[in-house]
């Protein structure tokens, strides 16, 4: 087993297996629960990371004429229940108000007179997926056997007489 180990790719596989098991279970958990992670910067700025049946998002709030209550600096993380699985604030999943789609990668902002909210959304599969696939292939390879050495050496000449040669 401890041969099974040796050079990076075999340990860069097992990491990066770990890493999409864990993503895998983000995943399957937001088909019920919500993850939010909420960080605001200053007192008009909310950044929140969060995990939702739509997929793995980041947003940022930016308050243009209101001040935020919570403190600077605040780190806070809530998990909630979710019934509606076709919604992610302020959007729609299914609405055309998105700035882009790109095979799932969906990205917009909405503007209003209180404040301007940006939304990049990736789906799980497009992490869990290509992780899965790359740790595979690092897992799974094998180096190929070095040939053995075919040329004849050459034989050892005098200096002098090469000098001689010439």
């Amino acid at each position: 087993m401890g041969s099974f180990f040796r050079g990076w790719r075999r340990k860069a596989g097992c990491f990066t297996l770990v890493i999409a098991c864990a993503f895998w279970g983000l995943w399957t958990r937001s088909f019920r629960e919500v993850d939010q992670i909420h960080f605001v910067r200053d007192s008009q700025t909310l950044y929140a990371l969060y995990s939702c049946p739509a997929g793995l998002g980041w947003s940022r709030l930016a308050f243009k004429k209101t001040r935020f209550l919570p403190p600077y600096n605040d780190l806070s993380f809530t998990t909630f229940h979710y019934t509606n699985h076709n919604a992610v604030y302020p959007y729609g999943w299914s609405r055309d108000n998105w700035g882009d789609n790109w095979y799932g990668y969906r990205f917009g902002t909405s503007y209003s007179d209180f404040d301007e909210t940006q939304v990049r959304i990736i789906r799980h599969w497009q992490i869990v997926i290509p992780l899965t696939l790359l740790s595979t292939g690092l897992i799974l390879w094998t180096p190929r056997p070095v040939p053995p050495q075919t040329h004849e050496r050459l034989p050892n000449r005098n200096p002098d007489e090469v000098r001689r040669s010439m």
